[in-house]
């Protein structure tokens, strides 16, 4: 089968620069409700242990803790991970799991309380382990091997799954659904455990997408192969591409982690993470509407962000 029309080209000229991302309009009230316009962390926090809260919006990494940004504007702390380790909010934002040299610690942010599980039997340890949630109560854990393992995140009870298969690139949709991009030297595939059966698709219109999200409809990610770097949506089903962004990428900034997507509202607005290099390192989350086309500033930040809660996005 022949892959999909796109409207990228080779030709095609660059529709933004994000060097030029403090130009932008602020976003309107309705964009993001529940991220605040200026975001930087504090060097310490309450415990929350001992100040629990309902539930956080965003995670950071500082120094050797991770900072919780409360509902209420609001900073809590909890021990910070192993070294190269994550620490990642459920989308509801009231569990947050943060790795450690032997498993993870589950921390349920409405008591405060900590839970420590341990890696699975038979896991074998890598560079690049990671952890993510599937669901409210079941964690993902990818040991770079082929599969993965699901554990539940009350009893660490775990079992082998087929999936991640070894993507250079997963995303994790609403409904706990694994999609991944193929990696490298293997030609651009997107693939979608959706039903719990593998289904591969040709990315080879497009080019290798990565880091993606995905919805239930949709596939967000970033492309550069077919030139310019741009932000493509692309349908789930038949990989059409749906709508793009392209962007100017001075000097490769972007394309190496500059800019990538980070996360999709309910309404199919996109928002970007755009690093602006200066003396001080910041970054800021750009709204990038695909039915109008409009990019519009939502929030001005600094600190290692590792998480954030979708729910409490919109």
């Amino acid at each position: 089968m022949a892959p999909p029309e796109t409207s990228a080209s080779p030709t095609r000229e660059p529709r933004w620069d994000p060097r030029d991302v403090d130009d932008l309009p602020a976003a309107p009230d309705g964009v993001a409700p529940g991220l605040p316009a200026t975001v930087e962390p504090p060097t310490s926090a309450p415990a929350l242990a001992e100040q629990p809260v309902p539930a956080a919006v965003l995670s950071f990494q500082v120094d050797d803790a991770i900072l919780l940004l409360a509902a209420d504007g609001s900073w809590r702390s909890v021990p910070g991970p192993s070294e190269y380790g994550g620490a990642n909010l459920t989308r509801d934002g009231t569990r947050l799991e943060v790795e450690t040299e032997s498993g993870i610690a589950v921390w349920d942010l409405p008591t405060g309380r900590s839970t420590h599980l341990p890696v699975p039997t038979g896991f074998r340890d890598w560079d690049y382990t990671t952890w993510a949630w599937l669901d409210h109560d079941t964690l993902l854990l990818d040991d770079g091997n082929p599969g993965g393992w699901r554990v539940d995140a009350q009893t660490g009870v775990a079992e082998q799954v087929p999936y991640p298969s070894g993507g250079i690139g997963e995303a994790i949709d609403p409904d706990g659904v694994v999609v991944e991009s193929r990696d490298y030297p293997r030609d651009p595939q997107l693939t979608d455990w959706a039903g719990g059966e593998r289904r591969d698709a040709d990315l080879s219109h497009i080019g290798r997408l990565t880091p993606i999200l995905a919805t239930s409809d949709t596939v967000v990610g970033t492309a550069y192969q077919h030139g310019p770097f741009s932000v493509f949506v692309v349908d789930r089903a038949d990989v059409r591409v749906l709508d793009t962004l392209t962007l100017r990428d001075h000097e490769a900034n972007y394309s190496n982690g500059g800019l990538t997507p980070f996360a999709v509202l309910d309404d199919g607005t996109v928002l970007l993470r755009v690093a602006v290099f200066g003396k001080d390192f910041s970054w800021r989350l750009v709204a990038w509407d695909p039915a109008s086309d409009d990019l519009s500033l939502v929030t001005h930040a600094v600190g290692t962000v590792t998480s954030y809660a979708a729910d409490l996005l919109d």
